[in-house]
């Protein structure tokens, strides 16, 4: 069975190469080749996904200023598969350097996330399949560099993801761009760009063929890998909103509780986590409702009562 995105002489004829051919050929800038070339090798798939899109809400990669990643095409997830949750805990503050009108420079601290990489909310999460592309005035060099940038970004995306659900089956193998573990703990992974394989899509419609179905399978594959990771990532954010949260403690310093009894008492001694219910008093057999009475002027000023003088009748 031909994998998913293969291409044959029925879904890829003679004549579809030669127009691909031409335009190729007749390219002069890089947005020619991406809107003419580009959509005979993309397919027809519906995967979220977007074009020449800034990634300005990336953890930076660096401790050092870098520019924001733009590629020029990639695939991603909808953001809205993907529980609010994991998107909360992929999240941290980082400390930017920016200028005011006066041009003078001060720190600010910003919330940057690991796997939504654009401000605007309706553009994908997750991306992990990218392409970049060059008119004939373009270098290879400079769409590698680039492709290994926005490849480094998308491997640690999915790396984060993989990790916030922990015993997900990997297999770092097949990936484009992989991460290996870091030389000392807590220290930075290392990330690696494996060349897969190179296709000379226009020497011929065998090759071109061969080329775009691997293209198509792995775009198949990403998609899969996404939602993969996204499904564990949501069962594992339901586990920790289902979970309890820990019982409050409080805490009271002498001061404040105004008991005589602790007034003798260390802030140590006098913590307590609840308040504890009064003793209750005794009762004699012979004493009468009324003699159980407690006053509400119980540890007032008020002077007490004299106590009353039993008379004993003469007999």
């Amino acid at each position: 069975m031909p994998p998913r995105g293969a291409l044959s002489p029925s879904n890829f004829s003679e004549a579809d190469f030669v127009n691909f051919y031409r335009m190729t050929e007749d390219a002069e800038l890089e947005e020619d080749v991406k809107g003419d070339s580009f959509p005979f090798i993309h397919g027809d798939f519906d995967f979220p996904g977007e074009k020449n899109v800034v990634f300005n809400n990336l953890v930076p990669f660096t401790e050092y200023p870098f520019v924001d990643a733009k590629p020029d095409v990639f695939d991603g997830a909808n953001p809205a598969a993907i529980n609010p949750r994991v998107c909360r805990d992929l999240e941290i503050d980082v400390t930017e350097t920016i200028k005011d009108k006066d041009q003078v420079e001060r720190a600010i601290v910003v919330r940057k996330s690991y796997i939504i990489p654009c401000k605007t909310a309706s553009y994908p999460a997750l991306p992990n399949f990218f392409l970049e592309a060059k008119g004939p005035g373009g270098t290879t060099g400079v769409a590698k560099t680039q492709a290994c940038y926005n490849g480094v970004l998308g491997a640690r995306a999915m790396h984060k993801l993989r990790n916030y659900a922990p015993g997900m089956r990997r297999r770092p193998c097949i990936y484009t761009f992989h991460l290996r573990a870091p030389d000392t703990p807590g220290g930075d992974p290392h990330y690696y760009m494996t060349l897969l394989g190179a296709y000379a899509l226009i020497h011929s419609s065998n090759a071109f063929r061969e080329g775009a179905s691997a293209f198509r399978n792995l775009r198949i594959w990403a998609s899969e890998q996404r939602t993969h990771a996204i499904a564990a990532a949501n069962a594992r954010a339901d586990r920790l909103s289902a979970m309890p949260p820990p019982l409050p403690t409080f805490s009271l310093h002498p001061s404040a509780l105004g008991t005589p009894a602790l007034a003798g008492l260390s802030a140590d001694d006098a913590t307590v986590s609840h308040r504890a219910e009064p003793p209750l008093l005794p009762l004699s057999p012979s004493a009468s409702p009324d003699d159980a009475d407690v006053s509400d002027d119980i540890g007032s000023d008020a002077e007490p009562e004299p106590a009353r003088k039993r008379v004993r009748r003469a007999s």
